[in-house]
């Protein structure tokens, strides 16, 4: 991966960025392991996809409150990830993004089936955003 990497910015040259970040780590109780947030997420987006055919003039908004009145956990899904809530309900995003975030969901879980490998894990992950993301903009141009 670190070599794939680095032949990327060779290839690049004064094009190539080299990005770092700080790791902001929630205390042990606080973080929701990556399996449940697939599951709690693909719940939410059933739940949101019924809804949406059986009250099919309602908004999304609407939606939402009604599976935050009807699912518990869905309550406490929305307070520890609310935009990762907002992203599988809502009729906005299309097919390509929801594969996006349910891929970066499953390199966490990956990432903390193996934890000991921190750093290969960063430059993956990196390699992920890099590759959706910050390339996408170059070739829409």
């Amino acid at each position: 991966m670190a070599e794939r990497i680095l032949r990327r910015a060779h290839e690049l040259g004064q094009n190539a960025r080299i990005l770092d970040w700080e790791v902001n780590q929630l205390p042990p109780d606080q973080i929701v392991p990556g399996k449940r947030v697939l599951w709690l997420s693909n719940i939410a987006r059933r739940m949101f996809i019924t809804m949406r055919k059986e009250y099919d003039s309602w908004d999304d908004d609407k939606i939402r409150q009604k599976i935050l009145d009807t699912e518990p956990l869905m309550v406490e899904f929305k307070k520890t990830h609310k935009t990762i809530f907002a992203t599988f309900t809502s009729r906005k995003t299309t097919n390509e993004a929801l594969l996006r975030v349910i891929k970066l969901i499953k390199l966490r879980i990956q990432h903390e089936d193996n934890p000991e490998n921190e750093y290969n894990n960063q430059l993956e992950t990196m390699a992920f955003i890099y590759g959706k993301y910050l390339t996408k903009q170059e070739k829409e141009e």
